[in-house]
């Protein structure tokens, strides 16, 4: 993977973690679909490492624990068929989806 690669789908999947992450997590908890996410699992995977990398070389700490932070944010994306069928669990439950919905409604709205 060549550098400017990988800090296009490092910037992508930042904004995603900023902008969405948080929205799905309340509908799907730690159980997201993996093809929600913005780029394949192992490009994501791939471009943290050599960022890691990178930042290991330059020495910042700093760098290495907030790619620590969004490969642990990773894990909450599974396969999809397995997400898809948790959630419709979790939401068959009348009280879950009610609040839910009322979560995501304030989210959407502040």
């Amino acid at each position: 993977m060549k550098k400017n690669e990988a800090e296009k789908i490092i910037k992508d999947f930042s904004s995603f973690l900023e902008y969405t992450h948080y929205k799905l997590k309340i509908i799907f908890g730690d159980r997201i679909p993996e093809i929600l996410l913005p780029h394949s699992r192992e490009n994501i995977e791939k471009a943290l490492g050599f960022r890691k990398i990178e930042s290991s070389i330059l020495k910042d700490s700093r760098m290495m624990q907030v790619i620590d932070v969004a490969k642990a944010m990773l894990l909450s994306y599974i396969e999809n068929g397995k997400a898809l069928k948790d959630a419709g669990t979790t939401l068959s439950n009348e009280k879950w989806r009610k609040a839910v919905l009322e979560i995501l409604e304030k989210t959407i709205k502040s």
